[in-house]
C-alpha cells in the first residue's frame, strides 16, 4: 500500500488523499482494522473524492463496508465487486430515477437475475414506482429464474386484481389464490372486493404479510362503510 505517484496530476491525488487521511484521523496502515474502518464509515459520503475512493479501492481498504454507502453510479459499480449491497443500491437507483432509460434498467435487471437474485425480488416487493413497474414485473415473468418467475406472476395477477371492478371476478381470484399472500394483499386493498371476503381476509393466518394483509382488509371495510 502506497501513496507514491508519479507526475503532477499524482501530486494532486497524493495531496488530496493525504489531507483527508489528516483531517479524519485514519491511519489506512492501522493494526485494528475494524476500529479504522469504522472510523472510514462515519465520514460523509460528501467528503470522499474521486481520489480518495481510487485510492481506497485500489488498496482495498474499507471497501466491504464502503459498499453500503450511497455513492454515485460509477463508483457502485466498482464496488460491486466486493459487496452485493452496492448492486442493490444500484438496482434501485436505476428502478426509481426516471432519468435512467428502460433498457439501462433492463440490460442490469438481467445482471442482477443470474448474479443477485434477491436483489431482483426484492425491487418486486418496491411497488412505489409507476413508470418501471410493469416493465419490470414483464421481465421478471420471462425470466430464466424460476423464484423470479412465479413471485412476477404474483404481482401480476395483483396488478390486474388492483383494477378490477367485478366482484364475481375478484371472488374468483380469491378462490385460485388462498395461498398466495401478495395476491391476497391486492383483494385485501380492493374497495371493489365482496364484503364476505373481505371479513374472511380480516382473520386470516398463518400466512406471510397476515398482519398486512389483516389491516388492509380492516381498512377496507371502513371505507366501504362510508359509502
Amino acid at each position: 500500500m502506497s501513496l507514491r505517484t508519479q507526475g503532477r496530476g499524482a501530486n494532486l491525488m497524493e495531496d488530496k488523499v493525504q489531507e483527508f487521511l489528516k483531517k479524519y484521523e485514519i491511519n489506512p496502515y492501522a493494526e485494528d482494522c475494524f476500529a479504522m474502518e469504522e472510523k472510514l464509515l462515519s465520514v460523509p459520503v460528501e467528503e470522499f473524492s474521486d481520489e480518495v475512493l481510487e485510492f481506497l479501492i485500489s488498496n482495498e481498504i474499507g471497501i466491504t463496508g464502503l459498499a453500503h454507502l450511497d455513492f454515485p453510479e460509477k463508483w457502485l459499480i466498482r464496488f460491486m465487486k466486493y459487496d452485493s449491497m452496492a448492486a442493490y443500491r444500484l438496482a434501485h437507483k436505476y428502478y426509481t430515477d426516471e432519468k435512467c432509460s428502460e433498457a439501462k434498467f433492463l440490460d442490469f435487471l438481467k445482471q442482477c437475475a443470474n448474479t443477485y437474485p434477491d436483489i431482483v425480488l426484492n425491487l418486486l416487493a418496491f411497488p412505489k414506482c409507476s413508470h418501471k413497474r410493469q416493465i419490470l414485473i414483464k421481465a421478471c415473468v420471462e425470466s430464466d429464474n424460476s423464484d423470479i418467475r412465479e413471485c412476477a406472476k404474483s404481482y401480476a395477477s395483483a396488478e390486474t386484481v388492483k383494477n378490477l371492478k367485478d366482484e364475481c371476478q375478484i371472488a374468483k381470484i380469491y378462490c385460485e389464490e388462498k395461498a398466495n399472500p401478495i395476491v391476497l394483499k391486492a383483494i385485501a386493498a380492493n374497495s371493489f372486493a365482496p364484503l364476505e371476503i373481505l371479513n374472511m381476509l380480516t382473520e386470516v393466518k398463518d400466512i406471510k404479510g397476515a398482519k398486512s394483509i389483516r389491516v388492509a382488509a380492516k381498512k377496507t371495510i371502513q371505507k366501504k362503510n362510508l359509502y
